[in-house]
């Protein structure tokens, strides 16, 4: 289960496949009943970095989650006590980040994301990660006490 999902079509040319699920997704969107809190389509998915393959995307509304398969019942209750996969503009969805040790400065640290911890302890160890996605985190160091 996830806060959101891609939509592909089989056919990337199957024109009315493509509007019927607009037409179904944006009259869902937004509505309580349905789960679904917003629709993303081709061009806002590429925007936001997310897969250029996928025709449209859902995300869930809080205290809902999409699930795979196609069998069972629309909507059921969940199994799980907490999901993952929301989109990032929610501020309630900001991951946290907390770095402790002997040798961590002090600092408030802003805009840390997953792809940003790589390349910042291979700076500690005096790596460059040139290719990596992620840039350093500006995480202060304390010299050691002799």
């Amino acid at each position: 289960s996830t806060g959101s999902a891609y939509l592909y079509v089989k056919d990337p040319n199957d024109q009315e496949t493509r509007r019927a699920l607009l037409e179904i997704l944006q009259k869902a969107a937004g509505k309580p009943e349905t789960g679904i809190r917003q629709m993303l389509t081709h061009e806002q998915i590429v925007a936001i970095g997310g897969d250029p393959d996928a025709f449209l995307a859902i995300e869930a509304m809080d205290d809902w989650a999409i699930a795979g398969g196609y069998t069972g019942d629309l909507i059921s209750p969940a199994v799980e006590a907490g999901e993952h996969g929301y989109l990032p503009e929610r501020p309630a969805m900001h991951p946290s980040l907390l770095v402790y040790g002997p040798a961590i400065g002090h600092a408030k640290i802003e805009g840390a994301r997953l792809i940003d911890i790589a390349p910042t302890i291979a700076r500690w160890l005096g790596f460059q990660m040139e290719k990596a996605e992620g840039k350093p985190l500006a995480i202060p160091l304390r010299r050691a006490a002799r």
